[in-house]
């Protein structure tokens, strides 16, 4: 079992990792707004829903591809530069089939079901203005398989670097809920948490796991007497 590092060793690993990082939280921000609109019928949030994977699959790129010296402007070239090999020339530093596929070349574990959800909901995007070429049946049904890859995406964060795994990033939410029940204090937060969670089977089924590391790292960074 991999050693928790100290609180003051997990900040400079958040440091030396500014981009990726923030890639990472503008996506659980995405996220949230995401799963808001579809579980109240908001058509603009399957757009949402296309940003937040393309700055999840970025994050990833950022944290495990070197060639990218961690920055912002270097992950959107190479985006850029993968959407255009792969004959997509509009919206090319924010194609999410490009990304996919640096991903997937820097290691992201790739199913075929994340593969046809990514196609899926790189389509959303052209849904932004009317009369595009967007799919043409859309519903809000498509929650699940939304929640479904952006989770099965976030599984591969954990090679990467387990303290962040648990407690930043997609999960900094439920982190959070933790972290307030432990201190027994309430945040208007508390609405994040039940945004993120609420019908989410992808998290359900990871949920024992999640809460498990993330209350090991609580007890090594705030011990009760510490409280």
């Amino acid at each position: 079992m991999p050693t928790i590092k100290t609180k003051k060793a997990f900040q400079e690993f958040l440091r030396q990792n500014i981009d990726a990082m923030q890639f990472a939280e503008k996506a659980s921000d995405d996220y949230l707004l995401a799963r808001c609109g579809l579980l109240n019928n908001l058509w603009s949030s399957f757009e949402m829903a296309t940003q937040s994977v393309e700055k999840l699959l970025k994050s990833y790129l950022l944290f495990t591809d070197s060639s990218l010296q961690g920055k912002a402007h270097a992950v959107y070239r190479a985006v850029g530069k993968e959407s255009k090999d792969l004959g997509r020339t509009t919206e090319a530093g924010h194609n999410i089939e490009a990304c996919l596929s640096l991903a997937e070349k820097a290691g992201l574990p790739l199913s075929t079901v994340l593969e046809n959800q990514i196609a899926r909901i790189n389509a959303y995007y052209n849904n932004r203005y009317p009369n595009d070429d967007s799919p043409s049946l859309l519903s809000t049904s498509e929650l699940d398989s939304f929640d479904a890859a952006i989770f099965e995406i976030w599984d591969a964060f954990e090679s990467i670097d387990e303290d962040y795994f648990y407690v930043h990033g997609i999960m900094a939410h439920v982190y959070s809920k933790l972290l307030r029940d432990r201190r027994s204090s309430s945040s208007l937060l508390e609405n994040s948490f039940q945004i993120m969670t609420s019908g989410n089977n992808s998290y359900n089924v990871r949920k024992a796991k999640f809460e498990e590391g993330i209350y090991r790292r609580l007890e090594e960074w705030y011990p009760r007497n510490s409280d």
